[in-house]
């Protein structure tokens, strides 16, 4: 977290200023994931209230995100965040209307408990089919 602080500064934030504040604070690992609404995950579903054989189209729940899961595996070890949160994203015309086009979901693991080789993660939407990535960490060190 001590890269991400040190780039939200604005003017002269030495590493020095950077090694004090970050002094009394373990080190983390911050995985963020971008869910991207698509043609068939869109921001518009059928209204689940409708009884007509032609449902009317409401604007799919902006903590939408909170339907997907995610795992963090280490070989058969789960791994467990110790904090995660979550927002929608909007894309906004200029004349003020907004409209929802996906999300940001974080999860904050403390470094000590984090493997330094390799994790899957493994994402599970509420429809389709889930997501099995590798990370391979060494090569990103």
């Amino acid at each position: 977290m001590v890269v991400f602080d040190t780039s939200q500064q604005i003017g002269h934030y030495s590493a020095q200023q950077a090694q004090i504040d970050h002094r009394d604070r373990k080190e983390t690992v911050l995985c963020r994931f971008e869910i991207q609404l698509t043609e068939t995950y869109p921001a518009f579903i059928p209204d689940p209230a409708s009884r007509t054989s032609q449902p009317n189209f409401v604007p799919r729940p902006p903590d939408f995100w909170t339907d997907f899961q995610f795992y963090f595996l280490d070989g058969e070890n789960q791994l467990r965040p110790f904090t995660s949160s979550g927002h929608a994203n909007y894309s906004c015309a200029e004349n003020g209307g907004c409209v929802l086009t996906g999300a940001t979901v974080q999860f904050e693991f403390y470094a000590e408990s984090f493997p330094t080789n390799e994790v899957t993660v493994q994402m599970v939407p509420p429809e389709g089919d889930e997501l099995n990535v590798d990370f391979d960490l060494a090569s990103v060190r």
